[in-house]
């Protein structure tokens, strides 16, 4: 039951992560198709409050994961999709919409493989911290 517990605030992480890399992927679609909903999702507001619910969601789940596991490099590995992220949307984005969004890109893929790591932690580790 424990790690069910705790299963679930990775599979929001993951889900978060997933609809970063499509909302950056579909963003220039949708730019070049609708400009009114373009706007919407290339909203600076918008990359705030994902990054702040990514980065919270991702506290929880990792903090909660290795407590349970151990496994430093699934923590370590979250830290660096986070950063990646936070680095992609304040300091690339400004800069180069294009290297803004790679960089989001490979952040979103480094965040969902650390959850994915983080959820099979817990399903292998019986004991609770």
């Amino acid at each position: 039951m424990e790690a069910e517990k705790h299963e679930g605030w990775d599979r929001v992480g993951q889900g978060l992560s997933l609809l970063c890399l499509v909302h950056c992927l579909a963003t220039p679609v949708v730019l070049g198709l609708l400009p009114s909903l373009g706007f919407l999702l290339h909203n600076e507001l918008v990359h705030l409050v994902l990054a702040v619910v990514v980065v919270g969601v991702s506290l929880v789940a990792f903090g909660n994961g290795f407590r349970r596991h151990r496994r430093a490099m699934v923590p370590l590995l979250g830290a660096l999709g986070v950063l990646g992220l936070l680095f992609a949307t304040l300091v690339l984005e400004p800069r180069s919409e294009v290297m803004g969004t790679l960089g989001t890109v490979v952040a979103s893929i480094v965040l969902v493989v650390a959850h994915t790591m983080n959820r099979g932690g817990l399903r292998v580790t019986p004991h609770a911290a």
